[in-house]
Formats: structure tokens, sequence, C-alpha cells
């Protein structure tokens, strides 16, 4: 066991008495300064005598919490203290924080009162503060902190908590020190940067602002600020941009993270003479539980977080730490069961991993939690990250998993080259622990408290989501030279930085990056293909970027009043009413406590927000469709599971003319356990959507308001009036195509079988090249046609609009491409010139029949699902996508490509493809992949 030392008490180590003793010794010290105003001690606590007798008057006393919500300021610090001089404690919360949250807060504590902004302050009274007679034991804050339930925990800490830390020999605060108080207030570091100095006699600075910068920095240091708390995160972004920025303070302290070792050499290089103090513990030991003073000279190995500071007890049980002493809160309040688990008579069973060096120092090592679980293999992400921190030019490394759990990605701050990481990685790991995606972002996003942003970082990495949004195409005609213009967007997209020769492609710039950033360009994407690099792409560049545009969109694009897209769904419903195929399931296997009415309000807050989701499409005649927002929610319901109502609920048919073409149902399975069943007619949504729609019910559920989406309409509009002409040689492409020769199959939609494939490796070029040589091998045939549905979203606000945009495209592949390579090149050629334009005139193209009457180019589809995968977030809850078979199609045979959950799907018609043929098939293809890719399956 680890033992920090013995300290006293004084004046019964209450935070509000060891404040009030500096009204009477040194009344005139500054005690806050705040907008460049100084207020004394004695000011301070007279507010606070004032606010202490107020509370008094309303019932307030020992044992109660009051609920405090203000802006950061003195008139919250004199609330603070008058709460704790009633012998009450206080459960603050950060002003940004979801109303939601706040009022969760409020009912666990029992909140004797609340006080806001609305609450009126007290008239500062004529005598310094009068205190309560009480002991360190005494309940003085609490705190919140995330929960597995999904539900905030206020956990409530005594008052020798704080003043432990204040009185600490190692942190060595006292009468000179002069903290920057930043942290919102609800978090632990807030009690650090206001009650320690405070306690001490020192001055709080309260910063007017939130996480200051490098030159907000520079100011409040000239102003006397002499000590900071910066979470490692910020902590390493500063050094990063700007390592002088802290020159003149007397002491660092930072924790939160793992500290990166590169970072404090640099910031020691800078500042020899500058304590810099790392710091560990969660919220539920109050502030910090160990401290470690780093040396002037930084080695090469990890820090630790030292030793145990004042009161404080620590050791290890399994490799586990355990924390002890005066700092430990009580308990996690209203929830006993949690409590009874990691408040245990030995200490608090913290999750956090660690190991005591020969020197007697605690190091940590990891979370019990964080652990992952990649295709068999069990990983430790600081392992990785441990390995790829060691290689030249990576700063700070994050590893995380994919979204479809089965490999990880890692982001980093750095200038090395990412596949120079992962040969690292690959000679040191088994393959299971080498990220797939290696991505390298300016600094590491962080969250509202200064801790790295996981769910930042994870959009940043994954390729289908580069940029949820953007700001204006290009700058103002005239303001930027046209390679900046290249650089500036090619950047946003790809979210990581970008030079004039930065190969764009090698950088991870996809097809779909690639398009919008050709829109953007008002270039063809074939141009950004053949140029890649920023400088090269400028030099191409005709003209300024940002031509002039059409105003109105090509008939062939927005036909009787609606997008040609939505109008094929619309069309395919008048003519097919309740076709299974025009139903869009998305189904979620819930596990956990879930809202029931929670979700529902969310499903309706979703659709509220996105216009196709609110929308009725009336046939005004046959040449007019009118999209008419409607105020009738979606149909929302709960009931009990059985596999006849959820097949019942998707199949139920749709009456677009008189309400939403959305509904929702919640189906209890058992205990904890439910199906979210939400169907969605296709005139509404497509691939792309699911991700937003599931974002956005992730955010609406946790009760955070949802901010106004693009309007559908608009956004397709702008769609079809910014693309490019049709291009005339998909006529001449198909033109005479002969039809596939599979077997005789009835006219119209038909049930269709699926079989799941695991995916080989391999580009798209490849994977398509296959599919038609395996066609070519089971059928005989050797030219014909494959249906390819295409993204259709160019513009960066189509990113967060749900709506029909997908299209598709036609690709034929005529005998002269007989070989495998042959196949790989010509499909090579028709992916790069479907970049250039996904407007295809599918209907006329459809429309050409074969002598026996079948559509040759709407036999066989070949899809790749790139689109980012439908994921929901429910706080305490788990959600699993549940995907049910194929319905029905008026297509004969597919192939379904999911690079991003690492499956393959070949689905078909029996009635045109037996599944004896089928499974040949798809053996066909898979054995061609292995053979030219030499992959094992």
């Amino acid at each position: 066991m680890l033992t920090g030392p013995s300290i006293g008490y004084p004046l019964g180590g209450r935070v509000d008495a060891l404040i009030a003793r500096w009204a009477r010794d040194t009344p005139e010290a500054t005690a806050l300064t705040w907008r460049g105003r100084r207020i004394g001690y004695l000011e301070l606590c007279r507010t606070a005598e004032a606010e202490r007798r107020s509370l008094a008057a309303q019932g307030v006393g020992r044992g109660d919490v009051v609920a405090v919500r203000l802006p950061r300021g003195p008139h919250l610090v004199a609330v603070l203290l008058g709460v704790l001089a009633t012998g009450a404690a206080y459960a603050g919360s950060a002003m940004d924080w979801p109303q939601s949250r706040f009022d969760d807060i409020v009912a666990r504590c029992g909140a004797k009162l609340v006080i806001d902004e609305h609450t009126s302050p007290a008239i500062p009274a004529d005598r310094p503060l009068r205190g309560v007679t009480g002991g360190p034991a005494d309940p003085c804050c609490v705190f919140s902190t995330s929960g597995s339930s999904g539900r905030a925990r206020a956990v409530l800490t005594p008052h020798s908590g704080t003043t432990r830390i204040a009185l600490d020999p190692l942190l060595g605060m006292d009468s000179g020190t002069h903290l920057l108080q930043i942290s919102p207030l609800g978090w632990d570091a807030h009690s650090l940067e206001l009650w320690g100095p405070l306690i001490n006699g020192g001055t709080s600075a309260l910063y007017d602002g939130d996480h200051p910068g490098a030159q907000e920095l520079r100011r409040v240091i000239a102003g006397g600020v002499d000590t900071v708390w910066l979470t490692t995160s910020l902590f390493n972004a500063l050094v990063e941009a700007d390592v002088r920025c802290l020159d003149g303070l007397r002491c660092v302290l930072t924790g939160g993270e793992k500290i990166s070792p590169p970072h404090v050499a640099l910031l020691r290089a800078a500042a020899p003479e500058l304590r810099i103090i790392n710091g560990y513990g969660p919220v539920e030991s109050t502030i910090f539980a160990t401290a470690y003073e780093i040396p002037e000279t930084v080695g090469e190995g990890e820090i630790p977080i030292g030793v145990p500071i004042a009161n404080t007890r620590v050791f290890l049980e399994n490799d586990e730490i355990v924390l002890a002493g005066d700092g430990l809160g009580t308990g996690y309040l209203g929830e006993p069961e949690v409590t009874a688990e990691r408040f245990r008579a030995e200490g608090y069973h913290t999750g956090d991993l660690g190991r005591v060096d020969e020197r007697g120092l605690l190091h940590f090592t990891g979370r019990t939690d964080r652990q992952l679980k990649i295709r068999g293999a069990r990983i430790v992400p600081e392992e990785v990250e441990a390995a790829m921190n060691e290689v030249p030019g990576v700063h700070r490394s994050v590893l995380l998993a994919a979204p479809n759990g089965t490999e990880t990605l890692a982001c980093y701050v750095g200038a090395a080259d990412p596949a120079v990481i992962r040969a690292r990685l690959a000679g040191r790991f088994p393959a299971a622990f080498v990220p797939r995606i290696v991505h390298r972002v300016d600094a590491m996003p962080t969250t509202a408290n200064g801790k790295t942003d996981t769910g930042a970082l994870l959009a940043l990495a994954v390729p289908a989501r580069a940029s949820v949004s953007a700001g204006p195409a290009t700058a103002p005609a005239g303001t930027e030279a046209p390679v900046a213009t290249v650089v500036r967007i090619a950047a946003h997209l790809l979210g990581t930085r970008v030079g004039e020769d930065t190969d764009l492609i090698d950088a991870g710039a996809d097809s779909i990056t690639v398009i919008r950033l050709a829109g953007r360009l008002r270039l063809r994407a074939d141009t950004v293909l053949a140029h890649r690099t920023p400088a090269a792409i400028a030099a191409a560049i005709p003209g300024e970027p940002g031509g002039p545009r059409s105003a109105e969109p090509d008939p062939t694009r927005w036909v009787a009043g609606l997008p040609i897209t939505q109008y094929r769904m619309w069309w395919a419903e008048e003519h097919r009413p309740g076709a299974a195929e025009l139903i869009h399931p998305l189904l979620f296997e819930i596990t956990g406590p879930l809202d029931t009415a929670a979700c529902l309000r969310a499903v309706r807050a979703v659709a509220v927000r996105h216009e196709a989701l609110h929308s009725v499409l009336r046939r005004h005649s046959h040449r007019f469709v009118e999209a008419v927002p409607t105020d009738r929610p979606p149909e929302c319901a709960n009931g009990e599971f059985t596999e006849d109502a959820v097949n019942s609920f998707c199949a139920k048919p749709f009456d677009l003319a008189a309400g939403p073409p959305l509904r929702a149902a919640i189906f209890r399975r058992g205990e904890n356990d439910h199906l979210l069943a939400v169907a969605i007619h296709r005139v509404a949504i497509d691939g792309a959507s699911e991700s937003v729609f599931c974002r956005d019910l992730s955010t609406a559920y946790t009760g955070a308001e949802l901010r106004p989406a693009p309007g559908f309409r608009a956004v397709a509009r702008e769609e079809v009036t910014t693309a490019p002409a049709p291009d005339p040689f998909w006529h001449e492409h198909l033109r005479g195509v002969p039809d596939l020769p599979l077997d005789p199959a009835a006219e119209g939609a038909n049930p269709v079988t699926d079989h799941p494939l695991a995916l080989i490796p391999a580009s798209t070029a490849e994977w398509l090249a296959a599919w038609v040589q395996a066609l070519r091998a089971e059928t005989g045939a050797a030219d014909f046609a494959l249906r390819m549905p295409l993204f259709g979203r160019t513009l960066p606000a189509a990113d967060d609009v749900i709506g029909c945009f997908a299209t598709s495209a036609f690709l034929r592949f005529p005998g002269e491409a007989a070989t495998f390579d042959d196949c790989v090149e010509h499909a090579t050629t028709l992916l790069a010139r479907l970049l250039t334009n996904q407007h295809v005139p599918i209907e006329q193209l459809a429309a050409q029949r074969a002598p026996n009457g079948r559509a040759p180019v709407c036999q066989a589809v070949f899809s790749l699902q790139n689109t980012e995968p439908a994921s929901l977030t429910l706080p305490g809850a788990t959600a699993r996508r549940i995907r049910l078979p194929s319905p029905c199609s008026a297509m004969e045979v597919a192939l379904e490509i999911h690079p991003g959950e690492n499956r393959a799907l070949l689905w078909h018609r029996p009635d045109a493809l037996p599944a004896e043929r089928a499974v040949r098939l798809a053996d066909r293809w898979r054995e061609i992949l292995r053979s030219r890719r030499g992959a094992a399956v």
C-alpha cells in the first residue's frame, strides 16, 4: 500500500471556514480577479454572508443539497460559499449542460433549492461570513460523472476531499498562488482552481471565456496568473501551438488522461524552471489521488502518476487501482447498488489498471473497460498507442474500435507517414492489433471538460464521414489564389493537413471525396483524379472556381414537381401499391435500460427535422406531384414482440398522400430487451440517409435539441442544377447490349434469397471484375451490362439530409475485355467516368428491351455499400443492427459489397437463378479473387 503524508485540518477542515479566516486576517488581499476587477476577501465574504442568510431564511441547512447553475463570476463564488456556510452541499452544473442532465442531477440529489440566473443575488451583508460548526467529513460538493447506466452519476464528496488537495505539500499552494479558473462548474477541477488558492489566501483568476488559446494564456499570465490546470489534451494542444505561451508560470498542473512524454520534454526544454505536476484521480476521489512532479530531465519511458497526496492511500488489487482516505466520496446519489459495487470497505475500485515501479511510484497502465476484442484477439489500446508514440514524428495517438467492431483505427498528431506507422506496428503486433485506418489529425478534438472527444475522432477517421458539414465552397472571388482554395477545401474534406504537393489519393481521398472536391471547384472528377495534388489541380482550373450556375433544373432530372430520384419511388408506389421492396426497414436489437417514451419522442423529433420525413406527396394531375409539409406526426407505438408483429409492421403499406412516410414501433422482448423497428418509404430515404437518421435519433434521445436540417428539395435542386450535362457516352455504350442468359423469369418484382459471404480484400475494380468473370463462367455470356447504384450526393449540404438521392448507372463489359486484367482495366475506366457525372438517364436506358422482352440492364447488379454504417448510441443500452432478408426485386441477381463491415452479400431470384447456381456463382467470385489476390479465407 502507498500512503500519502498525514496532515491536520485547521478550523475543522471546512472550505468556508478556511476562506472566511482570510477576511479577518488579510481582508484587502485579492481573492478573485474578474474582467479587470479585483475582489478582496472581505468583499467576497460579506456577499457570501448575505447569500447564507437568504438561503437559511428559505430553510437550507446542514445535510441539504442546493443545485446551482450560474455563469462564472464573483456572484457564483459568493453563492457557493454561502451554501457551504449553511452546512449544506452544492451540486453545480455547467451552463451548457442540457436541461435534462441538470434536472436529473437535481432529482438525484433531492435538492432543497435551485439557484440559477433567474434567482436574484442577495445584498452584501455588513459583516463577514459566519459559518456553521462542523468537520472535514461534512458533505461539500456534488460532482457529475458519466455512468454505464447512460445517466449522469452524482458523487457526493466531503470538505476534506478539497481541503487535502489545497493543503497538500507536493502541490505547494500558498498565499502567493494565483490560479486560473477555467473549468466548468460541476467538474471536480473547478474546485481545484477555485477553492485551492482561496483556502490558502491566494487568488483565483476567473476566466471570461471557455478554454483559452495560446494568445489568451499569454494575456492572463501577464495579468499575474502563475499556476494553471490543463487537461492533458489542452496541455498538448497549447504546447504544439506555442510552447512559449506558458512563459511566466510557476506551476502547471495537468492530468485527466495519460500524459505525453514528448510534449512534456518540449515544454521542459523551453521552460526548465517550470514546475510540471502530473495528477491522477477519478472524480470519486475528489480531484487528485496521486501526483508526480516531473523532473527537469524527462526520460524516454512513461511518466508516473506518482505517489498519494495528503491523507490518501492507494493499493492494487489484481492490478486494479483502489483508493482510500479522506478524498473519497460517500457514493453515488440514488444508486445504492453501484455504490456498493465500487465503494467497498477497503476503498473505491477505480477500474483503472496500474503498477508500482521499483521507486515506489504508481504508473497508470490502462482501463479495464477500454479493452477491445477484435477478430478474437484481446487488445489493450494503450499498448498499441505506446508503440505508435515511439514512431519518429508521432506526438500523440489514440486507438479506437471502428464502428463495425471488426477492426481498429488510429488517429495521431504529428508528421509521420501513416504507411510508416502501419509498417512499424505490423512488425511488432499480430494483424488484429494493426489499425486498418491510420489517420493524421491537426489536433485531438476535446469535449467540454477538455478530454479527448473519441466520437469526433471517429467522425474524422472513418473515410465515409470525411466531412459532415462545410462552410462556403470557395472564398469570395479575388480573395484567394486557386491553389489555396484547393488546399483549403481538400484539407476540410479529408480532415487532415494538406500541402500544395500532397497526393490527395494517397492521403485518403476516396471517390466521394473526389466528387465533392470536383463539385466545389467546378471541375470534372476525372481531372482531380488525373492531377491528384492541389498544385496540379489548381493549374487545371480554367478560371475562378465558382462560375455561374444554371437556375433551373434539367427536366430529365426534375419530373412532375419532384427530384427524379424521388419521383422514381413515387411512381413505383403508384404502380405497385404496398410493394415490400419500397419499404426501407431499420431494426435494432436494444439490450439494457430503454426509455421507450424518450425513444419514440426522438423518432418524432427526427421526422420534424427532416423535410422528406414530414411531407406528403399529392398528385394534382398526371403532370404534377406536390410535396406538402404535414403536421401529422409519424405513427409510433409500443407492443409485445412476436415475429408476426414485426413482419406485419414492416410490410404495412404507406399512404403517401395522407401521412408521413415514416413509422416506428418498440417491441418488448423481455426485461431490458427491446426491438426498435423503423419503417420508411423509399421516397424519403436511401442508404446514405441511414447514418444521418441514427445520428439524429441518438442525439434526440438524450433530450438535446436538433438543429434544423437543410431542406431535401432545396438540396436536391442544387444537386441537379449544378451537375454537368448528361454524358451521351452511356447511350452509345449500351446500344445493342444483349441480355444475360439466366433462366426464364416472371416479370415484375419477385422474392429473393440471400447468401452472406466473407469479403476478400481487393479494390472496387477488382471486386467488380471478378463478379463479371464469375457471371461469364456461370452463364457463358461474353457481353452484358450490370446495374450499379450510385451515391447521388456531391454537395456538402447533402451529408446532413435524409432523403432519396440515390441513382444508378449501367456498366457494360463487352467481349473484348476477356481476361481478368482486361476487366479490371475496363472497370477502372468506367468507374472513373462515373465520377465525372453521376446523372445517367436510367429510365430511357432501362426501357431498352432484348428480343425476349427482358431489360438487359435490369438483370444483374453490382452494389458498393460504402456509406457510413448506421449505428445507434443510446446511453445505458447497447443497440445492434438487425438486417432483414431482402424481400423482392425486379433485379435477378446482385452482389453487394460492404467494406465497412468486411462482408459481402449475394442475393438472387430463384426463378431466374436456382440456389445451386447461386452458390456456385458465389464460389466462382471468391475463387477468382483468391487466385488473383492470394487472399486467405
